[in-house]
C-alpha cells in the first residue's frame, strides 16, 4: 500500500510541478513561453494561445512565411513574415488586411 501511496504521490508532483520544470528548462535552451494577446494571428492562433518561440533563432534566417515576434516599442509582436527586402522584414498579422510596413 506504501507503494502505491508514493507512486501516486510521484504522479501528482510530476504533474504539478513538470510544466513548470519544462518552461524553466525552455528558457535555459532559448525558448520562452508567450502569451498571444491579440487576435491579429487568428484563426489559426487565436488569442490566449500558449506560443514556445526559439529565441535563438538569428535575423538571417527568417523567411518569407515565418512566424515571427519581434519588439515594436514596449510591446512583442507575434506575425508573419511577409516579404524579406534588403530594406527589412515587412510583417502583417494573418487576420489583417494590411501589412506592418518594414
Amino acid at each position: 500500500m506504501k507503494t502505491v501511496k508514493t507512486a501516486i504521490l510521484a504522479i501528482a508532483w510530476l504533474l504539478a510541478a513538470g510544466p513548470l520544470l519544462l518552461l524553466g528548462a525552455g528558457r535555459l535552451a532559448g525558448f520562452e513561453a508567450l502569451i498571444v494577446q491579440s487576435g491579429s494571428m487568428g484563426p489559426g492562433i487565436p488569442a490566449g494561445s500558449l506560443a514556445v518561440a526559439d529565441m535563438r533563432c538569428g535575423y538571417s534566417s527568417i523567411e518569407k512565411g515565418d512566424i515571427i515576434i519581434f519588439q515594436a516599442g514596449e510591446e512583442r509582436v507575434m506575425h508573419r513574415a511577409y516579404a524579406v527586402t534588403e530594406k527589412g522584414i515587412e510583417t502583417k498579422g494573418d487576420a489583417n488586411e494590411v501589412t506592418d510596413g518594414i
